[in-house]
């Protein structure tokens, strides 16, 4: 039995994003957008946008949100 708190927030740091022009925002968006759908089914989950990070909040942290899953599945994509 796992004995360690279920993590509440995720930091995802995705580094420097190459683009030119002013279109980085709508990467941006669009990757935000991929991991909300590739966690839909897992756990509820919030995500903020700042330049080079994203944070992933579960919106039910006491509920039995499977937050090692949401990271594996984001991970992945």
């Amino acid at each position: 039995m796992n004995d360690l708190p279920r993590p509440e927030l995720i930091l995802i740091r995705y580094g420097e994003l190459a683009l030119k022009g002013k279109n980085r925002n709508a990467f941006e968006r669009k990757l935000v957008e991929n991991m909300a759908a590739a966690t839909a089914a897992i756990a509820p989950v919030r995500y903020e946008r700042s330049r080079g990070r994203i944070t992933a909040e579960l919106k039910r942290p006491e509920e039995e949100a499977d937050a090692p899953a949401t990271v594996q599945r984001v991970a992945r994509r």
